[in-house]
């Protein structure tokens, strides 16, 4: 018994974890993504969310997009995939906060809505 809790033990300290890495680019945590959707955009700065169920409503290059949520066809963010490509359909990862995007819409009106990084994907159809 005690040879297989150190068998575990060793295996689990040589197996980096992803809040590991998280945690030095997350210092305050990572919140819940229905906070940041309740948030001023300018506000987001430096925040981590985890994000679940954001859809693209347009890819704007192969590694940025805009995307809504499942439940509003509103778009919510801005979203920069850095060096990966932007998630052609649903996924589900943390982001970074990276302030607010503002464009015009096709009817005259400012439109603001979050800007954010992917720091990890977990998940993506």
């Amino acid at each position: 018994m005690k040879r297989i809790v150190l068998v575990v033990l060793l295996v689990a300290l040589a197996v980096p974890a992803r809040g590991a890495d998280l945690s030095k680019q997350c210092p305050g945590g990572i919140e819940d993504f229905f906070k940041m959707l309740t948030m001023n955009p300018f506000d987001n700065t430096g925040r981590c969310f985890e994000t679940w169920g954001l859809q693209p409503l347009q890819l704007l290059s192969r590694t940025k997009g805009i995307y809504i949520t499942s439940r509003s066809p509103e778009p919510v963010a801005l979203i920069d995939f850095g060096k990966k490509s932007a998630s052609a359909s649903f996924f589900r990862g943390v982001v970074r906060g990276k302030g607010a995007f503002q464009y015009t819409a096709a009817s005259g009106a400012l439109v603001t809505i979050h800007r954010l990084e992917v720091l990890n994907i977990e998940q993506s159809r």
